[in-house]
């Protein structure tokens, strides 16, 4: 959770200091939100969104809601192309070095340890993957990095056969970006590799139940995809280990399964908690009917949904644990509509009835802080009960007294998961794992796990090698390699870029969540608000882009949405220098905010800055004067912009977004100050790019793009990229930097902590000489499967064309003659007069199918009886049929003939081929290598029962002649 420095207790006078010094001001400068909030935990209720949802609006605009496919699909090509590896450079395949923190970790969202060796244990994070111990902590391994998911939700060893081991994918505590999953993976040596069981469509697992003796007995409760309502959540069952799956409850296509609590003595019998929970760009639900308890005493056949003295209406998430100390005898903790605790509820005898035992309505207040839809699980041993919210609680007495067991601790808030064995207290919080070995009186955690989720990373130009890294919910850290465990913070909240001056190595700027700049003019020992003079009312990105400029050390911009400069970096004080780039506020304000900025590296007065609704300027005449530059861009968020190092003309920008076959290039480059923008995405996979580093003294060829499933690198100025080094896993990189005396990569990695590559590795080589594919291919008929000679085929392809016919087997060939990486257009034309093949039984066929008396059933015969090409066939097709029949006119009004279809085109519908409309040409993308498959039928206008000669060819100039003297002397012109 965000600022948590800030204990909830106001005892210490350095916490006293942290939240006068960190929050109060940041009050100030968000005006526009008028509220004031009474502590730490109300702010959180307001604000532990917000990362989540600049994650996820990025990837979603222009539309409400991501493009779950193609974000998928993307990932999918990313981990093909790495498998692949087809074309390695020298140099990439390097290992990543980590730098850290392994101190300061991300959000645990489950726990699992070995049922009979403790001090074998797994870890799922939110972002961060599967990690393993097998020494009780001592050291941890990454074991699901191949994957191309990080998010996990549970996992859950066999007890009868602990190599067997259960994880589910997805982020349960679905935030306005639910991280989503891929369904099931399962080990069989405990935890060590994993293979995928099912359950894919499902997308967030919250709950996996192993049946105690029988490892291929599982039952995994899903939530489903948050973004929409569909069927595919509720409660699946397998008693084949994984190997087909049954639903066997649903709430509702809004509700999903959130908790699962299995009878140790009697494993027929389950109680199931049902939560509704829809989270988009427009909608947010977190209670409804369908969150309630049920029940079944025979593994999943029969349910009871009926019980005396639960809550029925306007219920939130819901937490249950049966007791050990009796078989009847189980605890459900409900949550209202208001995402605080409702109560807790037992019964004595197996669900039968209920009651209340908790009448502290104080602590029912306090216990979730508002926001109950992100934790809330419940733990209940022989004689106490754990309630897992802000912070750990216990009590010893049934529920009438509340003991914080976290409070003033080392423990981190926001408590996730938790389990108990022998003397030992684990819990999985937003700040990694804990551990008590003194029954909660104190906590230790467990380091050597690198999963802090940065978003910015800077390098200190007066300390070689040190890194100041912005993070989510750690505010700002100061470290490296050579003393990974102890990175120090230096600011809390959300934190973001860190900046630098050349002549003064104690002032520092840092930067918080909502545009909330800081300045330190003693080396980070203390801050003060640097926004004086940005207008409250402003809107301002979740990540706000400032800068200092290189060029003049005492100029500064930052962008609310609008533009601003300051002239005086000690006391800074700005002034606007631009009017609302953005659309204007119509979906609301995060929508609309501008998202980055930079300045020409030759001059310090031009600026280049984007907007998260798709514009793209630059105040290329007078420094106030701005010109949007945008067209020839996709209408996509614009992540970065970066000038040329060493062309003032030159500019790079980045987008994100995903959509389903809409091929947009993420990369664009312009040569001449935006006026025109060239695609320079090559073959990178369709991931939203990030940020982009171009390295300097390279003629702008080498370029370094931060994606969602890590980095990608180019040596050609974007006609090849390669994912860089061979130990990142498939993990959003939001920032990448460049640690120049070191000649470093340095990625900011959001969920794997900050990591460097060794640029001298990836050498720039002069770029050889183009390499020349081939492309070839066949055209024939469909039903008779007859060559078609003398067809003309075009290359369309870098702004021109070349052309080659087929021979007498149809066969045609460029032989080394398309570029490498070019896109290429492939198109057949056969010019042809006369009634080659047309005749007085094509035009019966024709008016049968008009009459319906017997209609075409091939698809291309349909085609071929358009002959005016209007997409349907009436008597106009035969009138202008017979016309060439009867010599009236050489051809058809079009000049066309022929007809080509890709031969491996499937139409949607074969009765109707015009809908959607059937290609006519062959378009190959970044062509790669050769190609022998571009094969096309031919089909001959108005030859509906293909009786057309496919040797004939007229050239173009031929005069008007009746259909037999034209083939004639066709015959005659080919004996020549």
């Amino acid at each position: 959770m965000h600022i948590p420095i800030i204990s909830k207790t106001m005892n210490s006078p350095k916490i006293i200091f942290l939240f006068l010094l960190l929050v109060l001001p940041s009050y100030i400068f968000a005006q526009k939100e008028n509220t004031i909030f009474s502590d730490k935990k109300e702010y959180e209720k307001e604000t532990e969104a917000l990362p989540a949802e600049h994650f996820y609006q990025q990837r979603a605009y222009p539309d409400e809601q991501l493009d779950l496919k193609a974000y998928l699909n993307a990932f999918q090509k990313a981990s093909l192309q790495d498998e692949a590896r087809s074309g390695a450079q020298t140099g990439f395949e390097l290992p990543w070095t980590l730098h850290g923190p392994t101190n300061i970790r991300g959000r645990v969202n489950t726990i699992a340890i070995h049922p009979t060796n403790p001090d074998i244990a797994l870890i799922g994070f939110a972002t961060g993957g599967i990690w393993r111990t097998i020494n009780n902590g001592t050291t941890w391994l990454p074991v699901f990095d191949k994957q191309t998911v990080t998010a996990i939700g549970d996992i859950a060893f066999s007890p009868s056969d602990p190599n067997i081991v259960y994880a589910g994918t997805g982020d349960p505590n679905i935030t306005g970006y639910p991280f989503i999953g891929n369904g099931v993976y399962k080990s069989t040596n405990a935890g060590v590799t994993w293979q995928n069981i099912g359950l894919a469509e499902t997308r967030v697992i919250s709950k996996i139940v192993v049946h105690p003796t029988d490892p291929n007995i599982v039952y995994v409760g899903a939530m489903g995809l948050p973004f929409e309502r569909n069927e595919h959540r509720g409660l699946y069952k397998t008693t084949s280990g994984g190997g087909s799956w049954a639903k066997i409850y649903y709430f509702s296509d809004q509700a999903g399964v959130i908790d699962i609590a299995m009878n140790p003595q009697n494993p027929q019998q389950l109680f199931v908690a049902g939560w509704d929970r829809i989270r988009n760009n427009k909608e947010s639900i977190i209670s409804g009917p369908n969150s309630r308890v049920v029940r079944t005493n025979d593994g999943g056949n029969l349910w009871t949904t009926q019980f005396i003295g639960l809550p029925i209406t306007n219920n939130g998430r819901i937490g249950l644990s049966f007791s050990p100390a009796s078989s009847g005898t189980v605890y459900a903790m409900y949550s209202d509509d208001n995402a605080n605790m409702k109560g807790i509820y037992k019964t004595l005898n197996g669900g039968t009835s209920w009651k209340s035992i908790v009448t502290n309505t104080n602590f029912m207040q306090q216990v979730m802080g508002g926001m109950a839809w992100y934790f809330g699980k419940i733990h209940v041993t022989a004689s106490e009960i754990y309630v897992l919210g802000v912070d750990l609680w216990r009590s010893k007495d049934d529920g009438i007294l509340w003991d914080n067991l976290s409070e003033g601790t080392d423990a981190h808030v926001d408590m996730h998961d938790i389990i108990l064995r022998g003397n030992s207290i684990y819990l999985g919080s937003d700040g990694g794992v804990f551990k008590s070995n003194d029954d909660g009186i104190s906590w230790q955690n467990f380091e050597q796990i690198p999963s802090t989720a940065f978003y910015k990373v800077t390098t200190n130009p007066f300390q070689k090698g040190i890194y100041y890294g912005g993070a989510q919910d750690h505010g700002t850290l100061v470290g490296n390699k050579t003393d990974i465990s102890n990175w120090k913070n230096i600011q809390s909240g959300d934190g973001f870029r860190a900046s630098f001056t050349p002549e003064n190595s104690k002032r520092i700027f840092t930067e918080t969540q909502m545009g909330n700049l800081w300045i330190s003019k003693d080396s980070a020992k203390t801050f003060q608000l640097a926004t004086f003079g940005i207008s409250g009312s402003d809107r301002t990105a979740w990540d706000t882009p400032y800068f200092v400029s290189k060029i003049n050390s005492n100029s500064m911009f930052i962008g609310t949405n609008k533009v601003y400069k300051n002239h005086n970096l000690d006391n800074p004080l700005w002034t606007v220098m631009s009017t609302d780039l953005t659309n204007g506020n119509i979906f609301g304000p995060q929508f609309h905010v501008i998202t980055c900025l930079d300045e020409s590296k030759q001059d310090s007065n031009r600026l280049y800055t984007g907007t998260s609704d798709g514009k793209l300027w630059t105040n290329l005449t007078t420094p106030t004067t701005w010109q949007d530059i945008s067209l020839g861009l996709p209408n996509r968020y614009v992540t970065s912009v970066h000038t040329s190092p060493s062309d003032s003309n030159t500019v790079f920008v980045t987008h994100s977004g995903y959509k389903d076959n809409v091929f947009t290039p993420h990369i664009h480059k312009s040569i001449n100050n935006g006026t025109k923008w060239t695609a320079v995405s090559g073959n990178l996979p369709l991931l939203a790019v990030n940020d982009l580093f171009v390295l300097p003294n390279h003629a702008d060829s080498v370029l370094f793009a931060a994606t969602d499933a890590g980095i990608y690198a180019t040596k050609n100025s974007g006609v090849f990229w390669q994912r860089l080094g061979n130990n990142m896993p498939y993990v959003p990189i939001y920032d990448v930097e460049w640690d120049e005396p070191n000649n470093l990569l340095v990625a900011a990695t959001h969920g794997r902590a900050i990591m460097t590559y060794p640029i001298d590795s990836v050498t720039y080589n002069p770029p050889p000489p183009p390499l020349l594919l081939s492309i070839s291919g066949k055209i024939n008929t469909f039903v008779t499967d007859k060559n078609i000679k003398n067809v003309s085929i075009s290359a369309f392809f870098e702004n021109k064309t070349i052309v080659t016919k087929t021979d007498s087997l149809g066969i045609f060939k460029f032989e080394n003659k398309i570029k490498q990486g070019s896109t290429v257009v492939i198109t057949p034309t056969k010019i042809e007069k006369g009634a080659n093949g047309l005749s007085t039984s094509d035009l019966l066929e024709m008016q049968k199918h008009i009459l319906a008396t017997k209609k075409m059933i091939n698809s291309t015969s349909i085609i071929a009886a358009d002959a005016n090409r209007s997409g349907t066939i009436s008597t106009a097709d035969i009138i202008m049929t017979r016309k060439i029949i009867l010599g009236l006119q050489d051809t058809f009004p079009s000049g066309i003939s022929w007809r080509f279809v890709p031969k491996n085109y499937i139409f949607p519908d074969f009765a109707n081929p015009f809908s959607p409309p059937f290609p006519e040409s062959v378009t190959i993308n970044a062509l790669d290598s050769s190609r022998t498959d571009i094969n096309f039928t031919g089909i001959r206008i108005g030859d509906t029962n293909e009786s057309a000669k496919t040797d004939l060819f007229i050239p173009t100039n031929t005069s008007n002649k009746k259909n037999d003297a034209v083939i004639k002397k066709n015959k005659v012109l080919e004996k020549n």
